[in-house]
C-alpha cells in the first residue's frame, strides 16, 4: 500500500500532537511559578537538563509539523469552500500561531535548562513563570 503525498501530509497533524504530548511528558512537571522558590527552580532545571532539552526538541519538531498540517488542512478547505471563504485563511493563520507558541515555550524551557548555572535564581524564576 502506497501513501499519497496528501495522505502523508494529513498524518502530520497526528504526528505533531504525538510529538508534542511525548515532549511535554518527557520534560515533566515544571516548578509551580507561584509556589516554587528560586532555589527549587534552579534545582529542577539542573536535575532535568537532558529531559528538558530532548522534550523541547520534540515540541519544536511538532511545531514544524503543525505548519505542514495547517497547510494541508487549508488546501482541503479551499477545495471544499464553493465561494471565496475565509475559513482556510483562519486555519492557516491559527496553525502558524500555534507553531509560534510551541516554539516560544520550547525556547524558554531550553533557556532555563541551559542557563541554570549561569543566571541568577530570581532570573530563572521569572523565566519559569513565563514558560
Amino acid at each position: 500500500m502506497s501513501l499519497t503525498k496528501e495522505a502523508l501530509a494529513s498524518l502530520t497533524g497526528l504526528a505533531a500532537v504525538t510529538l508534542a504530548v511525548v515532549g511535554i511528558l518527557i520534560m515533566g512537571d515544571p516548578p509551580n511559578s507561584t509556589e516554587a522558590t528560586a532555589a527549587q527552580v534552579v534545582e529542577h532545571y539542573k536535575d532535568n537538563e537532558g529531559a528538558v532539552f530532548f522534550g523541547s526538541f520534540l515540541v519544536g519538531l511538532s511545531a514544524v509539523l503543525i505548519v505542514f498540517f495547517g497547510g494541508q488542512l487549508s488546501k482541503a478547505l479551499v477545495a471544499a469552500e464553493r465561494e471565496r471563504g475565509t475559513l482556510h485563511a483562519v486555519t492557516l493563520a491559527g496553525s502558524a500561531l500555534l507553531a509560534v507558541a510551541l516554539l516560544v515555550g520550547a525556547t524558554l524551557n531550553i533557556t532555563l535548562a541551559d542557563n541554570a548555572d549561569d543566571l541568577s535564581p530570581t532570573a530563572l524564576q521569572a523565566i519559569n513563570a513565563l514558560a
